[in-house]
C-alpha cells in the first residue's frame, strides 16, 4: 500500500492506531505483524507469499548459521546459501537478466532491496557472533515485514530493531510527532518530487541530440531534486507511521545534496544504506589489507556494488563506480586545503557527473547527454527552456532552499525564544495545510503514482 494515497491516509493509517491504542501491551507486537502482513497483501497475494517466504528461509538460515557456529566451515557455507539466496531474489526481481512469467515479474516488488540487506546484515552478524538468532518466527517477520521501514527502509541491524521495539512508548504526543513528520514527507512527495518529475519527464520526452543545454541542466537538476525528495520524502513518511506507533526509526538523510565533498555525501546521503555497506563490505576487508592500491580498488568495487543495489543496469554500476573513484582522489589528496565554497562547486560538478550516468538508460545515452549539457549540440537555449523556466522557477528555488536544509538550521541556530515559540505554534498550522494541500493535488486520481526509482 502507497503511503501517498488517500485511502492509507484517511483510512487505513487511522483504523491502525485506533486498533493498536486499544491493544494490550503484550500482543502490539502481534497487532503490528498482522497489521504488516495485510498491507503487503494489498500489493498482491503473490507478493505476500514470495517477501514471507523468503523472510521464512532467512529465520531457518539464521538458526543453522548459529548451530552450527562452532564448525565455523559449515556455518559459512549456510551463511554462503544466505547471501546467494538475497543475489537471487535480487537478480530474478530486480534485474532483466532472468524472465519469468510476466505475472510473476509485473508485480511491484516494493521494498526488496531492503529486505535483502536486512536479511544478509542479520546472518553476518549470527556468523560473527555479535547476535543470537531470533528464535521466535513471528519477532523475525515483524522484522522484515514492518510496513513502516518495508518500502522506505531504513536498514537497520536486528539488534536495534529489538532495542527499537524495546524502548517503544506509544502516546499522543508520539502520534502528533509522528504525524508531522508524515506531513512533512507526504509534502516532499507530492507537492515536490511528482513537480520535477514531470519537469524531468519533459525534458526526456525530447530527442538527445535535440536539447539545449538549459533544458538538459534543467533536466538533470529535476532528476536529482526529484530522486531525493522521492526518497527522503517516503523515508520521512515511514519514519513518521513508525513514530506513530511509539517507534523511533533512524534518520535516513541529512541535506546531502550540497556537500563540500563526496565522502561527505556519502555521509549523508541514505545513512543506513551507506552505513550497511560499509559496516558489512568494506571495513571488514579494509582492515584486513595494507595495500593502498588494494584499499583503494576495495573503495571502488563496493561502491560498484552499491550503485547496483540502487539500480538494474549497467549505469547504476558506473555510478556507483565513478563516486568510488571520487572518494580515492578525496582520500589520496586529503592534506590539499582548500576552501568551503571551492569544495562545494567541485562536488557539485563531480557529482552532476556521476548523476549523468544514474538517471540514464544506458552509457551512451549518458554520453550523449553530457554532451548535450555542455552545449555539445550549438543550441543554448530554446523554446522548450524558455516554458519550463517560467512554469518552474518557483518550485525549482523552494526545492533548493528546501533540500539545503536552510530553514531549520536557522530555526536551531537562533536564540531568540519568541522566534521558538512561534515556530512551534506555528507547526500544527503548517503541517495541517500542507496535508490539505496535499490531498487536493492526489485526490483525481487518490494516490502519488510517480515513483522515479522502486527499492
Amino acid at each position: 500500500m502507497e503511503f501517498s494515497s488517500l485511502l492509507f491516509i484517511y483510512v487505513i493509517l487511522p483504523v491502525s492506531l485506533l486498533v493498536y491504542s486499544v491493544t494490550p501491551e503484550k500482543v502490539k507486537n502481534a497487532v503490528l505483524l498482522v497489521l504488516s502482513i495485510l498491507l503487503c497483501a494489498t500489493v498482491g497475494l503473490e507478493y505476500l507469499a514470495i517477501t514471507a517466504g523468503f523472510a521464512v528461509i532467512s529465520y531457518l538460515l539464521g538458526l543453522l548459521i548459529h548451530k552450527t557456529g562452532k564448525i565455523r566451515a559449515v556455518s559459512a557455507i549456510f551463511l554462503g546459501i544466505g547471501i546467494l539466496a538475497g543475489v537471487f531474489m535480487f537478480v530474478v526481481f530486480r534485474t532483466e537478466l532472468v524472465t519469468f512469467p510476466e505475472s510473476i515479474v509485473s508485480l511491484p516488488m516494493i521494498g526488496l532491496s531492503y529486505i535483502l540487506l536486512n536479511s544478509t546484515g542479520y546472518h553476518i552478524d549470527i556468523f560473527r557472533g555479535k547476535i543470537a538468532p531470533e528464535k521466535n518466527l513471528f519477532s523475525y517477520l515483524l522484522y522484515i515485514l514492518f510496513f513502516a521501514k518495508l518500502s522506505a527502509g531504513p536498514v537497520i541491524s536486528y539488534g536495534s530493531f529489538r532495542r527499537i521495539l524495546a524502548k517503544r512508548r506509544h502516546s499522543l504526543s508520539e502520534i502528533g510527532a509522528g504525524l508531522s513528520l508524515f506531513a512533512i514527507g507526504l509534502a516532499k512527495k507530492v507537492i515536490f518530487a511528482d513537480n520535477f518529475y514531470e519537469l524531468y519527464s519533459a525534458v526526456k520526452s525530447i530527442d538527445v541530440y535535440e536539447l539545449s543545454a538549459v533544458s538538459a541542466w534543467l533536466g538533470l537538476g529535476a532528476y536529482v531534486i526529484c530522486l531525493y525528495f522521492t526518497l527522503s520524502g517516503m523515508a520521512d513518511m515511514g519514519a513518521g507511521v513508525a513514530r506513530c506507533f511509539g517507534i523511533k526509526l533512524p534518520r535516513s538523510f541529512r541535506y546531502p545534496l550540497f556537500s563540500y565533498g563526496v565522502r561527505d555525501f556519502c555521509r549523508r546521503w541514505h545513512i543506513p544504506v551507506m552505513r550497511w555497506f560499509s559496516r558489512y563490505t568494506a571495513k571488514p576487508v579494509y582492515k584486513a589489507i595494507s595495500n593502498p592500491i588494494e584499499k583503494n580498488l576495495l573503495i571502488i568495487t563496493v561502491c560498484g556494488v552499491m550503485g547496483v543495489w540502487y539500480g538494474r543496469g549497467i549505469n547504476s554500476f558506473i555510478w556507483g563506480i565513478l563516486i568510488g573513484v571520487s572518494c580515492v582522489l578525496e582520500i589520496n589528496n586529503s592534506n590539499r586545503k582548500s576552501g568551503r565554497l571551492t569544495a562545494y562547486v567541485r562536488t557539485f560538478f563531480v557529482m552532476n557527473l556521476c548523476w549523468i550516468f544514474f538517471m540514464g538508460s544506458d552509457p551512451v545515452y549518458s554520453f550523449k547527454y553530457l554532451l548535450a549539457l555542455l552545449g555539445g549540440n550549438n543550441i543554448l537555449t530554446d523554446s522548450l527552456s524558455s516554458y519550463l523556466l517560467s512554469s518552474y522557477t518557483v518550485i525549482i528555488l523552494v526545492g533548493i532552499i528546501i533540500s539545503t536544509g536552510a530553514v531549520p538550521r536557522l530555526i536551531n541556530k537562533s536564540r531568540k525564544k519568541a522566534v521558538r515559540v512561534v515556530y512551534e505554534l506555528f507547526t500544527p498550522v503548517f503541517v495541517t495545510a500542507l496535508l490539505l494541500i496535499c490531498t487536493a493535488l492526489i485526490t483525481y486520481s487518490g494516490v502519488s503514482q510517480n515513483m522515479i526509482i522502486i527499492l
